[in-house]
């Protein structure tokens, strides 16, 4: 497979030391913001990856400080300036449906598939570089003598790192290696394959932080997602495709993540208890409010109903019916003030999306009516209304 433009472009215009060898491209980059922009790009021309395997080495004794070491059969050596790798990590190509180890062929007798995944990976390691520890290597100097020298400005690196005393300046780099395209398999970079892509990490905390913020209309969503693309994670630089799912996903990717940041935000799956927390909530912060809540409760044994009213049937079969009263201290006031002549019940169930039946107690003031208390019932029935 010939490398794409595209690609080439990408991978030249982030990474430094750039070398190719064996299928591979070598380089690294300066920081965790570059490695973001660089997998965006990659991202742009239909190419993702996804994480195999990570470690994170920073508090580990594996993690010594070194003068040289071999990433992925590259040679990392930064001109006598020591260093430590902190975290490694394997990422594979997410283009296809499965990894490679998902077809192998096992003992277990599997059914045929005409699924295969790409067996091209990115390695990445992150390393901490101590440039004011540099060993002057005076010349000429042999190799043992090196070496010497090199080891006692090591240990006394570590033991400095490891006693936590003196601060150490450092700078981070993060070491890649990719594949070529000729490692990718059974997958192009046309197109087509952006409209198989996952949605991009940064694009999916953007429509949280939307729907926390109120905003959980689907076209909204997809309006602001557009500018967020356009105007900020690809300023200046060439936008992707419309097609590419990855920044631009469908109605229906938007309408599941909005769906899955509101159950994460609930305190139950279930409706009557977050209400419950909701309640205790507003009891401690409105300690002057009035607030009384009944939860539903069903009878253990149900006789035969032989009302004609489904509803009132239904509601016979509970033993105590869902309730919320709520009144303030500024309607309670309003109560007292204007309610010794008249007080209206008004009644906004099947005039709002909403299933229960919510009445507002209503007083007429100088400047028009004022509610001064509400309840919530769990069935519009006159059984229920006389036993509030």
């Amino acid at each position: 497979m010939s490398e794409p433009p595209d690609r080439q472009k990408v991978i030249e215009k982030y990474l430094q030391g750039l070398r190719h060898d064996d299928g591979y491209s070598h380089g690294y980059l300066k920081s965790d913001e570059e490695l973001k922009l660089f997998e965006r790009s990659l991202a742009a021309v239909n190419e993702r990856y996804a994480v195999r395997t990570s470690r994170d080495l920073s508090k580990s004794s594996k993690s010594n400080v070194v003068f040289s070491m071999i990433h992925c059969g590259s040679r990392i050596s930064v001109d006598n300036v020591p260093f430590r790798v902190v975290k490694e990590t394997v990422k594979s190509s997410s283009t296809t449906d499965w990894q490679k180890k998902a077809y192998e062929k096992k003992r277990v007798n599997l059914q045929g598939t005409k699924r295969k995944g790409c067996a091209a990976t990115m390695n990445l390691n992150w390393i901490e570089l101590y440039p004011d520890i540099q060993v002057d290597v005076p010349q000429p100097c042999g190799k043992t003598r090196e070496g010497r020298l090199k080891a006692d400005k090591a240990k006394e690196l570590q033991e400095a790192l490891d006693a936590e005393q003196q601060t150490v300046a450092k700078e981070t780099r993060v070491y890649v290696r990719i594949a070529d395209c000729s490692s990718h398999q059974n997958h192009g970079f046309e197109d087509m394959e952006a409209f198989s892509q996952n949605m991009d990490k940064n694009v999916a905390e953007r429509i949280q932080m939307l729907e926390r913020e109120g905003i959980t209309s689907v076209s909204d969503v997809k309006k602001c997602l557009h500018y967020y693309v356009h105007d900020v994670l690809f300023a200046n630089k060439e936008k992707p495709d419309s097609s590419c799912r990855a920044f631009f996903p469908t109605h229906r990717y938007i309408s599941n993540q909005i769906q899955a940041v509101l159950k994460q935000d609930r305190f139950s799956t279930v409706d009557e208890e977050n209400a419950r927390i909701l309640i205790e909530k507003i009891r401690g912060e409105q300690p002057e409010s009035s607030v009384v809540y009944r939860p539903y409760a069903a009878r253990s044994f149900v006789g035969s109903s032989d009302s004609d009213n489904v509803e009132e049937g239904v509601a016979s079969e509970c033993e105590g019916t869902w309730l919320f009263c709520f009144q303030r201290k500024f309607m309670r006031s309003m109560l007292k003030k204007y309610g010794g002549s008249v007080v209206c019940l008004d009644a906004t169930h099947k005039t709002s999306d909403y299933a229960l039946p919510l009445f507002l107690l209503v007083v007429k003031t100088p400047s028009g009516y004022t509610p001064a208390g509400v309840f919530i019932i769990q069935f519009e029935t006159a059984t229920v209304s006389l036993r509030l």
